[in-house]
């Protein structure tokens, strides 16, 4: 970016993660357009049949570590970026690129780059992957989240008298069960909302014959 004439800057948002900022000024005061992207990736799980590090081309496509989500559209935005500064177009105002990091999590870089200047841009435009459709390809929006952390109690007892008491984990199982059952409203780009459980701890971290007494379950909407 800083080979292309933009300037640039590094914004820490935490120890070693920073924000990527990046600005084009045109030739005088105009409308702003930032393109946005974030610079992280989903954990590393287990069942990878190429390496998820380095990426691989196979029958037309890439295969690594965030190919998709989102390099793929880091890419086009920095190509955009190089084609529209190779033209030489005059042009009023400014063009910005935000790199942000924790997407995949918390949005903690998102949050910072909306305390900065760049938010005040009139449009941003999100190089996120999208299924899309003939007569909607790009979608004025995007949908939320909201993270629940749930916490159960039940009650210890001897894991040969179970009935005496009441195992937090197997209530936590019936709460998840009926999950589906949650009225979800639906919108006309982006579908049905959903539930998605993404982690569950229980028990003991000693193995013990004892009828758990907590459990504790995060739950993304």
């Amino acid at each position: 970016l800083s080979a292309l004439g933009l300037d640039c800057e590094l914004h820490e948002v935490e120890p070693g993660r920073p924000n990527v900022y990046a600005r084009l000024q045109g030739r005088g005061p105009g409308r702003r357009l930032n393109f946005n992207g974030h610079t992280d990736t989903v954990p590393i799980c287990e069942g990878w049949r190429t390496p998820p590090h380095s990426p691989v081309v196979r029958d037309g496509r890439i295969y690594g570590l965030g190919a998709c989500d989102m390099k793929a559209g880091i890419a086009c935005i920095l190509t955009m970026l190089k084609a529209f500064v190779d033209s030489r177009f005059p042009f009023s105002g400014e063009l910005s690129f935000s790199g942000v990091i924790d997407e995949e999590a918390y949005s903690k870089g998102a949050r910072a780059m909306m305390e900065t200047d760049l938010a005040n841009c009139d449009a941003i435009v999100l190089a996120e992957p999208y299924p899309g459709d003939q007569a909607k390809p790009i979608p004025l929006g995007i949908t939320g989240k909201v993270l629940y952390e749930i916490h159960v109690e039940g009650r210890a007892a001897h894991g040969f008298r179970p009935h005496l008491g009441i195992n937090a984990i197997e209530e936590t199982a019936l709460i998840l069960a009926s999950l589906e059952r949650l009225p979800m409203r639906a919108h006309p780009s982006f579908g049905r909302g959903n539930t998605c459980t993404l982690k569950i701890e229980g028990g003991y971290r000693v193995y013990s014959v004892v009828v758990p007494d907590r459990c504790r379950v995060e739950i993304n909407r």
